[in-house]
């Protein structure tokens, strides 16, 4: 499930969870940021669907839909993943 977190005064979105990590990774929506160039992105999604004047950031990799994680994450990252899926499959079983 995606879970979006909003503003309690003004209902803006602030924060996206995605189902399968749970809370260890999140989505900020950088215009709710005091300083939005403070932070650097990890990667642009959804860019098939960008307007023609945005521009992407160069350095980043884009993905036209969502992304495989494992490309983009670090490796300590993408291990906290992994042990949690295999935490999921043992509570499962």
């Amino acid at each position: 499930s995606h879970v979006i977190r909003r503003c309690s005064g003004c209902g803006m979105p602030v924060v996206s969870y995605y189902g399968r990590f749970e809370r260890l990774m999140s989505g900020v929506r950088a215009a709710t940021l005091d300083d939005p160039a403070s932070v650097t992105p990890d990667c642009a999604i959804f860019t098939e669907e960008k307007l023609p004047w945005v521009t992407l950031p160069e350095g980043i990799p884009h993905f036209a839909r969502f992304y495989d994680a494992r490309e983009v994450l670090s490796a300590d990252s993408v291990e906290r993943l992994r042990l949690l899926a295999k935490h999921r499959n043992a509570e499962e079983s």
